[in-house]
């Protein structure tokens, strides 16, 4: 698989929080992502992160109101999850180990650990919240 068969596919999964299939591709930064990626590998200001390491997001959570461009990585990450379990997730969904892919080497290589269960529960709430509030435009 090349990167452009791997983006095809993201578009074609849909957003990671809603499932909705209208999706922007988002490249991870900050936040969480510091925790996982080498420090000469993070993404900064000046680049981005590697193209492997991206997640459908629609637009209303990407660039609109709840983005992450709008209202921040930190809160966005607390209302919606962190882009590193998004990533973890997205990973055991597709069966692609963007790791592997990009010929990075995580920070932490022990592979998961006990906050993924923390994780479907912030996912779930997010999913609630939307239902409650009229989800997403």
């Amino acid at each position: 698989m090349n990167i452009e068969q791997y983006k095809k596919m993201l578009r074609e999964f849909g957003c990671v929080v809603t499932r909705n299939p209208a999706c922007e591709l988002h490249h991870l930064l900050g936040g969480s992502v510091n925790d996982i990626m080498r420090p000469e590998d993070r993404p900064s200001t000046a680049r981005k992160i590697n193209d492997w390491f991206q997640i459908p997001l629609h637009p209303t959570f990407h660039t609109g109101d709840q983005g992450i461009h709008k209202i921040g990585v930190q809160t966005w990450e607390t209302k919606y999850g962190e882009q590193s379990q998004w990533l973890l997730w997205l990973m055991k969904q597709t069966g692609v180990d963007v790791w592997e892919m990009s010929g990075l080497t995580p920070w932490n290589a022990e592979g998961e650990d006990d906050e993924t269960s923390d994780f479907y529960d912030a996912r779930s709430a997010a999913i609630e919240r939307m239902r409650i509030f009229g989800g997403y435009q």
